[in-house]
């Protein structure tokens, strides 16, 4: 009786820390990111242009931010320190200024979708691509907990 016991403690257990690990996809789940720095074509990290925001918010399997002009919506999944997005929407909005945003936003689009790998740690979100390059850094928007 005792091992019976045990045995659906122990279960039980398991399919708590299974489920909390389901709702919360490597620690991403409802948290917001502002956009930091990026790589460009050439794989050169620069600053984000002056004037311009670039927001990334996790809600469960889905994403969704501005883009710095557009806003985009899509999905995506981890797996110890891998994450892979799926194909983003986006509205089709042109801006002018900051003058070089809609380069910058391309960019950054592109970068998500050949993202392969992330690290998390506090208030910083690296991802990187199927190299290991970092193509994106973000810092933790206020407001989060």
């Amino acid at each position: 009786m005792k091992k019976y016991l045990s045995s659906i403690v122990v279960l039980v257990v398991l399919t708590g820390i299974m489920l909390a690990a389901c709702s919360a996809p490597g620690g991403l789940d409802s948290t917001s990111w502002k956009l930091e720095s990026y790589a460009e074509d050439g794989g050169d990290v620069v600053d984000v242009l002056p004037g311009s925001v670039v927001m990334l918010d996790f809600q469960a399997t889905q994403v969704s931010g501005s883009a710095g002009c557009n806003n985009y919506s899509g999905s995506y999944q981890t797996s110890v320190g891998n994450i892979e997005f799926g194909p983003m929407a986006a509205t089709r909005k042109m801006c002018a200024q900051p003058l070089g945003i809609m380069e910058q936003e391309s960019a950054y689009l592109a970068a998500l979708e050949a993202a392969a790998e992330y690290d998390l740690g506090g208030n910083r979100l690296e991802i990187k691509n199927d190299r290991g390059d970092v193509t994106l850094i973000f810092v933790r928007a206020t407001g989060d907990s």
